[in-house]
């Protein structure tokens, strides 16, 4: 391990919820968005148009909305993490995602992670318990990824978001 990421002040399991469920509302206000964007644009096609109201207008747009739902999480949080070492609601949290080496961890690496960390939940939530008993306070899914997650001011960083 980086012997700068050893120094690091670690955050607590509270922390670490606090950033999820910023995270969680901004994905959720980018949704609600989308859906309304959705129905604005199948009552403008109606309103242009003179069609009939049919009620596939509406449905499809929201329909295809729903279907995209699952994927806007996992695409959120491999994107954020993987190029920045951080979503917004970490970022606003002060704290980040990095390798042991104290890089951002990259995209493939951010999606097993995440992959590790859907496990934990469907584990009963176990895998984030051991931010409870771990010095590092590492979750399960930052042991098997070997990644770790730091306050971001206690770091050196360049201006390419890696360690100095």
């Amino acid at each position: 391990m980086n012997m700068e990421v050893r120094s690091a002040k670690f955050p607590s399991i509270f922390i670490r919820s606090l950033a999820f469920w910023i995270d969680a509302i901004i994905v959720a206000i980018a949704v609600t968005l989308l859906f309304f964007a959705g129905l604005l644009g199948s009552a403008g096609a109606f309103i242009v148009c003179r069609l009939q109201w049919d009620k596939r207008l509406i449905t499809i747009p929201t329909d295809t909305l729903l279907l995209l739902v699952p994927f806007l999480i996992p695409l959120y949080s491999c994107f954020f993490n993987g190029l920045y070492g951080k979503t917004p609601g970490r970022a606003i949290m002060g704290i980040r995602v990095l390798d042991m080496a104290g890089r951002n961890p990259g995209i493939l690496k951010a999606a097993f992670r995440l992959f590790l960390s859907f496990i934990s939940l469907m584990l009963c939530f176990i895998g984030f318990l051991w931010i409870l008993f771990n010095r590092e306070r590492r979750a399960l899914h930052d042991i098997l990824s070997r990644t770790i997650v730091v306050y971001e001011r206690d770091l050196f960083l360049d201006s390419g978001g890696e360690m100095a």
